[in-house]
């Protein structure tokens, strides 16, 4: 059994791999910045799967196998378990407060007396639209109350999926803008050619709500790759404990096997 660990620059890789030459296990620690969610979870499971690599190391080189697949059972719960339940359990409450955050992002308000008709007329053209790329070059005009019939009507799943997610995206920065009023934050201001401009700075308010709505795909792919490092450590567990994985994760969040 040998346990390796080499820097990347997106982290740290910790490689598992059994004598019989046919079973590897790889883990990958992301390098998160100071600050980022989940920052400092994420860099105690990486401190305590390089303490784990150590002991597999000792272990390997003063157990036979059957006795070494025990120590490393105790190793997992002392050394992992606790790192292990942290990072899962600030990953879930991220995960629903991302969760919570897109789905008001995602809201459509109910259709008025005024917006109604603008809906409609989305639609309508939507359905009009021959080909993929007619949709495609729909979406750059619609406004707030366009993209809403979209989504609204689950039209919009009729596209691939990068195209959704275009749409998608379109909506929630149009619709930030409304419901944060950003457009009054970001005034145009006058200067030598229009001394007296006056209205909303669209490009500015655009740009903070793009920042707002990449903060919160950057969270979302942060709880991503933490959850498959978290699946990563479980088959590692196994690997080394030569338990099945629904054991191995019992282990780890419980420190009994056959919870």
């Amino acid at each position: 059994m040998e346990m390796k660990q080499a820097n990347t620059g997106r982290g740290i890789v910790f490689t598992g791999s059994h004598e019989d030459g046919l079973r590897t296990v790889v883990v990958h620690a992301p390098s998160l910045d100071q600050g980022a969610s989940m920052s400092r979870t994420v860099a105690n499971l990486t401190a305590r799967l390089a303490d784990f690599a150590g002991v597999v190391g000792v272990a390997d080189s003063q157990y036979k196998a059957s006795a070494r697949a025990d120590h490393l059972k105790a190793a997992s719960v002392n050394v992992l378990s606790k790192a292990f339940t942290e990072a899962q359990g600030d990953g879930r409450k991220e995960g629903q407060q991302i969760a919570a955050a897109r789905a008001v992002a995602m809201s459509v308000d109910p259709a008025t007396p005024a917006t109604a008709h603008i809906r409609q007329r989305a639609l309508a053209r939507w359905d009009a639209c021959e080909t993929v790329g007619d949709k495609g070059s729909l979406i750059d005009g619609l406004s707030t109350e366009g993209l809403a019939a979209l989504i609204e009507t689950d039209a919009y799943r009729d596209v691939p999926a990068e195209m959704q997610k275009q749409i998608t995206e379109k909506y929630m920065l149009k619709r930030h803008i409304e419901r944060t009023g950003l457009q009054s934050d970001w005034p145009l201001q006058p200067d030598h050619l229009d001394p007296l401009r006056t209205g909303p700075n669209v490009d500015a308010a655009m740009a903070a709500a793009r920042k707002a709505v990449n903060t919160l795909n950057t969270r979302a792919d942060t709880v991503a790759n933490v959850s498959d490092t978290l699946r990563a450590t479980v088959d590692l567990v196994a690997l080394c404990t030569d338990l099945p994985r629904d054991q191995a994760y019992n282990l780890l969040v419980s420190g009994n096997a056959a919870t």
